[in-house]
């Protein structure tokens, strides 16, 4: 009876065994997969179109991904919010054409605002309305209104949560947070209002303005 043991028998079986270094264990294959169909450089067709494959994948997710709000948009423009040297959120607007400093108010945007710390919601609106109310008399009735509205839009924060803004010209305010649909405020005055904290000539943050709207802004 032959030697299972003999040096012959234990060299086939070490052959039969053996991975190259970089394969096998670490990337989750075992050793019989390799005798039967081979380590992955010596099929250059099958890795080429692994890597083809790929590269469809990534280029399937795209930019949008995660912020199906944002998709199909460009981005027009970009900038940090501080306060006391303190970053609060970084500002980015989007639109499908071309924005005019003169006449955004008329145009489809959104606006994107990912917050660099924790913020409660209800402070958010609050800041808010008091900006709006930097552009336009609001009446006491109608801001309530308002703020109550945007306290049921915007949840509490935390570093890296976006949300985002939609304009509907002439129609209403579509919210988004962390890319899933917030609220939808319908109201045409609230909607240039609000987009107009930062897009107006009014803004308390001029700079932030320019850099959203680019050189289109000093011709407001």
């Amino acid at each position: 009876m032959e030697n299972p043991l003999a040096p012959s028998r234990l060299a086939e079986r070490r052959r039969a065994w053996s991975v190259p270094r970089g394969d096998g264990d670490a990337c989750g294959i075992e050793p019989q997969a390799h005798r039967q169909h081979g380590p992955a450089w010596e099929r250059p067709a099958d890795f080429t179109r692994r890597a083809a494959l790929a590269t469809v994948g990534i280029a399937l997710l795209g930019p949008a991904h995660g912020a199906p709000e944002l998709a199909g948009l460009q981005l027009r423009g970009e900038g940090r919010f501080r306060y006391f040297g303190l970053s609060i959120y970084d500002a980015r607007l989007w639109s499908a054409e071309p924005l005019d400093a003169a006449t955004w108010a008329s145009q489809p945007l959104t606006l994107e605002l990912q917050y660099q710390r924790a913020l409660v919601g209800r402070e958010i609106a609050k800041r808010s309305l008091a900006e709006m109310r930097r552009q336009a008399a609001i009446p006491d009735a109608q801001a309530q209104a308002w703020l109550q509205e945007m306290e049921a839009a915007f949840p509490d924060v935390r570093a890296g949560d976006r949300i985002s803004g939609q304009h509907e010209p002439g129609a209403a305010a579509r919210f988004f947070f962390n890319g899933q649909p917030r609220r939808r405020i319908a109201d045409a005055q609230f909607a240039r209002l609000f987009f107009g904290i930062w897009l107006s000539p009014q803004t308390s943050e001029p700079a932030l303005r320019e850099q959203l709207l680019g050189g289109s802004a000093n011709k407001r």
